[in-house]
C-alpha cells in the first residue's frame, strides 16, 4: 500500500507544479491583455503606483535571489518628452526623470 503511494506521489507534485505554471500564466496574461494599451503607450495618470525594471539584471543569469523590480513609485506628473516624475511612497521625489519604456 505505502509503495503505490510513495510511487504516485511524484505524479502528484508534477501535475501541481504544471497547474501552478499554467494559472500564473494564464493569471500574467490576463494582466497584460487587461493593460495592453495603457503599457504600449505609456499612458499612466498621477497617482498610479508602477514598478522599475531592474535593467542590470535582464543580461545577468548569476543574481537569483536580487531584486527584479524597484518600487513602488507613485507617478507625479508626465514631461512633454513622455519621461515621467516619480516620487516614493514617503514623499520622496526621484531626482532624475525615468523614461517609460
Amino acid at each position: 500500500m505505502r509503495i503505490c503511494q510513495l510511487s504516485q506521489c511524484e505524479e502528484y507534485l508534477e501535475k501541481a507544479a504544471l497547474s501552478s505554471f499554467e494559472s500564473c500564466n494564464r493569471a500574467a496574461h490576463a494582466y497584460n491583455q487587461k493593460h495592453a494599451i495603457c503599457m504600449f503607450k505609456g499612458e499612466y495618470q498621477a497617482g498610479e503606483l508602477v514598478l522599475l525594471a531592474n535593467e542590470c539584471q535582464h543580461f545577468q543569469h548569476d543574481l537569483k535571489g536580487q531584486p527584479r523590480w524597484f518600487g513602488p513609485y507613485i507617478i507625479v506628473k508626465q514631461r512633454e518628452n513622455g519621461a515621467f516624475i516619480l516620487q516614493e511612497l514617503d514623499g520622496t521625489v526621484m531626482k532624475k526623470p525615468i523614461a517609460w519604456k
